[in-house]
C-alpha cells in the first residue's frame, strides 16, 4: 500500500475493517462464553493490523486526519470490551489519545495498563 499511495491504503484499511467487523459476527455466533477475558480473541489480530493501518495513514495524510483518529479510537474502545487484557489495544490506544491531545482519555487508558504490559513490551 506504501507504494500505491495514501486511496489504496484506504481500501486496504476498509478491508480489514469489513474483515474484522464479519469475524466479530461470526464469533458472536460461536460459543464464547467458555473463553475467558484473559484469553486473546481470533479477530484481535484484525483489529491490532486495521489500527496500526488507520494510524500509518494518519501519519502520511494530509486532510481528514482527525477523523481517522476517532475511528481508530472507537475500533479499539470496541474492542478493548470484548478483550478487556489486551495489552496491544492499550498501547494503541495511549498513542491515538496522544495525537487527539485527550489527556482525560489518555490518562485513563494509561491507567489500564499493568508493570508486566510495559515490561513484555519492552523486552520484545
Amino acid at each position: 500500500a506504501r507504494f500505491l499511495g495514501v486511496y489504496a491504503g484506504e481500501a486496504v484499511a476498509l478491508s480489514l475493517l469489513a474483515k474484522y467487523k464479519a469475524s466479530r459476527v461470526a464469533l458472536a455466533a460461536m460459543d464464547t462464553a467458555r473463553l475467558s477475558d484473559t484469553e486473546p480473541r481470533a479477530d484481535d489480530v484484525l483489529l491490532v493490523l486495521t489500527a496500526q493501518h488507520l494510524l500509518a495513514l494518519y501519519a502520511a495524510q494530509s486532510d481528514d486526519r482527525v477523523s481517522m483518529l476517532w475511528t481508530v479510537a472507537a475500533l479499539l474502545e470496541d474492542g478493548l470490551r470484548a478483550s478487556p487484557h489486551n495489552p496491544q489495544f492499550k498501547f494503541l490506544l495511549l498513542t491515538t489519545y496522544r495525537e487527539l491531545g485527550a489527556g482525560t482519555a489518555l490518562h485513563a487508558a494509561f491507567e489500564l495498563l499493568d508493570v508486566r504490559h510495559v515490561i513484555y513490551d519492552t523486552l520484545s
